[in-house]
């Protein structure tokens, strides 16, 4: 009985005893979360506080470097305040010295300038004199031509009268420099003399709009796009129809704007053709007033000189190709409003022509020599230079021989206008070539006058009928014939053969 209540009477103590140890070692696993937590904590804290001072550190590092900086350039600061003033004063006296060359230059170049006025005044009145020279001089000459050709005419006239004149139908190969041929020999010199001087005096003109547009800027700059128009209008023509309009508005332009002009001198056209006969009053805008712009002259020079560089340049490669070049400058010759009245001003191409191959007009020369190639217009590689190939020579002829041909055979009979060139001077060309003594005949004769009929058979045959058959036998036939270098005839020779081929014509044997 007494145990059993002792049992009774420990057991709250071992609960309570049992409650208390299960407290503490639930407060001690607290205490060990807690204190693990501290620790962690701790160690978080401890982290940031390295990184901070890892921080603070380069900062502190940063700042110390900035303050080393600042003060080396503190005390680089007066040196290179030094620098600048020195710097400063060199540029100073740089400037002083540009300004005060500029001011010595400034006046030379005035100095320079006035000379070259009062330089180009002196050119401008030689020019001006020696334009009064030339036309006293070719006042004289056309009164004596005048002369010359009445008392020609004249005899002409007494010869047909006496059936000693053969009609152009038949025309007759001389083997002598002797007679008529002599005579005709010495026309053909003389024409040439007068075409080379009207070549002179365009060169002179030349000079003088260049010594005048130094006097006037804007008619040196009128004529500087005008001369660069025309040369890129001519190099633009070509073969196709329609392909030349655009370059031909161009042209036409050009030459209306000459014929206006205000800016430069007038001149007396006279000079620039081969005969000083009046021409016929007209309601164009030259009206029959021999005093034209010196613009138009100059303007129609250049375009000339163009023709015979496209000539040249193109024809001689391909000769039809100077066929389109052909149509435009007999075109522009033709217009009215680029004539002087009724009289074309188309003596300035050919007195090119009388330059550049006067083997058309009846001209020849001992091509072995110097002097005969002078006269025969070989070309130099450069001034006082060697002489051009023979290959580029005859190119060269070639090209020149068919551009006037192109211009030579041009039918006006459907036009309003007048044919600035008519057929009867390339009849007459042709013919005179023909009749040239067989010694005095070179290799360029031969070139030239193929260039000449190739491919314009048709043409001569439609312009002259039956005669045109006959000149052609003589120029094809009989004249290869008579050749003492047969071998230089021989490309002239080949010209009945193709033309029986190709269109049917017989010139060799009786017809």
């Amino acid at each position: 009985m007494g145990a059993s209540a002792a049992t009774l009477q420990d057991s709250p103590r071992e609960m309570v005893r049992a409650m208390k140890l299960l407290r503490i070692t639930a407060d001690y696993a607290h205490f060990v979360r807690m204190n693990e937590q501290s620790q962690e904590r701790q160690k978080i804290h401890e982290a940031a506080l390295a990184a901070s001072a890892l921080k603070h550190e380069e900062v502190r590092r940063t700042v110390h470097a900035e303050l080393e900086r600042i003060e080396a350039r503190e005390q680089v600061k007066p040196a290179e305040a030094k620098e600048r003033d020195r710097i400063r004063e060199e540029k100073l006296l740089l400037e002083r010295a540009a300004r005060e060359r500029e001011a010595a230059a400034a006046q030379k170049a005035e100095q320079e300038r006035k000379r070259i006025a009062v330089e180009e005044q002196r050119k401008v009145d030689e020019a001006r004199k020696m334009a009064d020279e030339i036309q006293k001089k070719a006042k004289a000459e056309a009164e004596a031509r005048q002369k010359e050709a009445d008392a020609q005419r004249e005899a002409q006239r007494a010869q047909l009268s006496s059936g000693t004149v053969p009609p152009p139908a038949a025309p007759q190969l001389a083997a002598d420099p002797s007679g008529g041929n002599r005579v005709q020999i010495m026309l053909a010199d003389r024409d040439h003399q007068q075409y080379l001087e009207i070549h002179r005096r365009l060169k002179q003109l030349r000079r003088a709009m260049d010594n005048a547009g130094r006097l006037n800027p804007e008619l040196k700059l009128k004529a500087g796009n005008m001369r660069r128009e025309i040369r890129k209008s001519v190099g633009q023509l070509a073969q196709g129809k329609g392909a030349d309009k655009i370059p031909t508005a161009n042209l036409v332009k050009v030459m209306r704007l000459a014929c206006q002009d205000t800016l430069g001198p007038r001149i007396d056209v006279r000079h620039y053709l081969l005969e000083h006969s009046p021409a016929p009053s007209s309601s164009g805008p030259q009206q029959a007033s021999p005093e034209l712009p010196a613009l138009l002259i100059y303007s129609m020079n250049i375009f000339a000189k163009a023709i015979i560089a496209q000539f040249v340049n193109e024809a001689s490669v391909s000769p039809r190709s100077a066929d389109p070049v052909g149509v435009i400058a007999a075109a522009m010759f033709a217009k009215n409003e680029f004539r002087w009245g009724t009289r074309s001003l188309i003596d300035i191409l050919v007195a090119k022509f009388h330059v550049h191959c006067p083997i058309l007009f009846g001209i020849y020369g001992h091509e072995p020599t110097d002097d005969g190639r002078k006269l025969l217009a070989w070309a130099r590689e450069e001034k006082d230079g060697p002489w051009v190939s023979e290959r580029r020579h005859a190119d060269r002829m070639t090209g020149l021989g068919a551009g006037f041909a192109a211009i030579g055979l041009r039918n006006f009979s459907k036009s309003a206008m007048q044919n600035p060139y008519p057929g009867v001077h390339y009849w007459h060309e042709l013919h005179r070539i023909i009749s040239l003594p067989p010694p005095e005949v070179t290799r360029t004769h031969y070139i030239v006058l193929r260039a000449m009929l190739e491919n314009y058979e048709p043409r001569f045959i439609e312009l002259f009928g039956s005669v045109a058959i006959a000149m052609l036998r003589a120029a094809l036939v009989s004249f290869p014939a008579i050749a003492l270098d047969l071998g230089a005839a021989g490309p002239l020779a080949v010209l009945p053969h193709a033309l029986k081929s190709d269109r049917k014509l017989t010139l060799v044997g009786p017809r």
